[in-house]
């Protein structure tokens, strides 16, 4: 059945027990079941988006301190530990061993000689002349060998001078040039060997200045009682020929070409087999300053029994080749 609002408002306040029905408005106890929006409390549900302090849990990812922990990585430093390896840099002095490291190097090499019972103490100074001098003469002793690690030129005059150093390997062999008419300017030195040299008894370094007293020169060498050292002086003809020949396997710690003429001059060097075939070059066309002189080796090169350096220049007797080496063991 269908009641229209005014009817029901009608009947209602006709009776009595309609204005009981007014409990109906009791009924708006139903609002109070509004506590349902008490249930909004839910919104207190949002105390578990304070759950949200999951976030706080991102204070485990303060755990990520484990970053931190990256000191571990610190502990990497352990490389650095690989510095103490870098210890091992003795064995670079192995490249002293090779004499590669120029003339300090080959203070390591002929520290080897201490044991064959060698000084490694001597040194011997003079004043260039305009005749010529000996700075060092090595005695005659036999057996012996005369490891040059160092010949140095200091001007003490207040003009530039020049000087020339010569090399005699033995006591049997003639002179040759090693520097010629080299300017020194005032208030300097000059150090003239990258490579060690070796004389025999007997062999000599001699020194010659454009004016006396005006060009300090020393020569500093070690002496051993180690005849597998050998040095070798030639000058390079304008025909292809050899300079050396191994009587053993040997290691060549020096090929210096010097060129004793005013004018620039090339050369050749190449390592041969017995029956010259070559099998490496050292320099081909090579230009060699006037006055001036060229270390080819860095390193040192083997050099097999019987295997050959050869060489030629394209102005003879204008290039002089010295050598230096040891018999390989």
């Amino acid at each position: 059945m269908t009641i229209l609002l005014d009817e029901f408002l009608s009947a209602t306040y006709r009776g009595d027990t309609g204005f009981t029905g007014s409990l109906g408005f009791t009924g708006s106890q139903g609002f109070t079941g509004s506590q349902g929006f008490t249930g909004s409390q839910g919104i207190q549900g949002d105390v578990g988006f304070t759950g949200s302090q999951g976030i706080q849990g991102n204070i485990g990812f303060t755990g990520s301190q484990g970053i931190q922990g990256n000191i571990g990585f610190t502990g990497s430093q352990g490389i650095q530990g690989n510095i103490g390896f870098t210890g091992s840099q003795g064995i670079q002095g192995n490249i002293g061993f090779t004499g590669s490291q120029g003339i300090q190097g080959n203070i390591g090499f002929t520290g080897s000689g201490a044991l064959g019972g060698s000084t490694v103490d001597a040194i011997s100074s003079a004043t260039a002349t305009t005749t010529g001098i000996n700075i060092f003469a090595a005695p005659a002793t036999a057996d012996q060998r005369y490891i040059i690690e160092s010949i140095y030129l200091a001007n003490i005059d207040e003009v530039v001078r020049t000087c020339s150093i010569t090399i005699r390997t033995s006591g049997t062999g003639s002179d040759f040039s090693m520097i010629n008419n080299i300017p020194i300017p005032v208030g300097s030195s000059i150090e003239v060997l990258k490579q060690f040299k070796v004389l025999e008894p007997s062999g000599r370094i001699r020194g010659t200045a454009d004016a006396n007293s005006a060009i300090s020169a020393s020569v500093s060498y070690t002496v051993l009682g180690d005849t597998s050292f050998f040095g070798n002086a030639s000058t390079l003809g304008t025909t292809l020929a050899d300079i050396y020949v191994a009587p053993s396997d040997r290691t060549v710690n020096s090929i210096l070409l010097s060129n004793i003429s005013n004018l620039d001059a090339t050369a050749d060097i190449q390592r041969t087999n017995g029956s010259n075939t070559v099998q490496n070059w050292f320099a081909k066309d090579i230009v060699v300053p006037a006055n001036g002189s060229i270390e080819l080796l860095v390193r040192p090169s083997f050099l097999a029994n019987g295997f050959k350096l050869r060489g030629l220049s394209s102005d003879s007797n204008s290039v002089n080749v010295i050598l230096s080496g040891k018999a390989s063991l």
